[in-house]
């Protein structure tokens, strides 16, 4: 849609008018697709496809694969980006309408977690914005138990910047400072 826009920018022998209409025509068509997709589910899979399983229980179901028209070089990109490299740690992948690929990885091949272990997991304490734009979010440090004179002096102690030259800065209940200069 954007490069329809800006084509009478680029050439000049394409007019307003017609790229207006372009534009109009494109959009509208898309809107009342999208629309009659939302009513009719019928239409939405003739419109879009449904997803297709690509990998059961480890293996690959090659039937799938060439309905989709997916080389295995990119299933395999795809798997790698999600941390993995053998398809048979795959209990299912999923091409999705949108042309994703959701990974379930089978028991034990996932990392662990604090529930596998049986170990619990301390809530992690959300962190406040603190200074915005150069500065101090009052009611931010007020919820921290900061005097604006005690988050100062913790400020310059943690950082080697003026609160001025801060864009933003989170604090969390635990001391966890972070900030970014402007």
């Amino acid at each position: 849609m954007g490069g329809l826009a800006a084509s009478p920018l680029y050439e000049a022998k394409i007019g307003f008018a017609p790229t207006a209409a372009a534009v109009i025509t494109v959009y509208s068509l898309h809107y009342l697709l999208s629309a009659a997709a939302t009513k009719s589910r019928t239409f939405a899979k003739l419109l879009m496809g449904e997803p297709r399983v690509l990998i059961a229980n480890g293996k690959l179901i090659r039937a799938n694969m060439k309905k989709s028209l997916l080389p295995l070089e990119i299933l395999m990109s795809e798997l790698r980006t999600m941390s993995v490299f053998n398809i048979s740690e795959v209990e299912y992948a999923i091409m999705e309408t949108s042309g994703h690929v959701s990974v379930i990885k089978k028991t034990g091949h996932g990392p662990a977690t604090a529930k596998d272990l049986n170990v619990p997991a301390p809530a992690k304490p959300a962190p406040l914005v603190v200074v915005n734009e150069g500065r101090v979010v009052e009611e931010s440090i007020t919820r921290l138990g900061y005097s604006f004179s005690g988050f100062t002096d913790f400020f310059s102690r943690n950082c080697p910047h003026p609160i001025s030259a801060i864009y933003v800065a989170t604090l969390d209940k635990e001391g966890t400072l972070y900030y970014s200069e402007m």
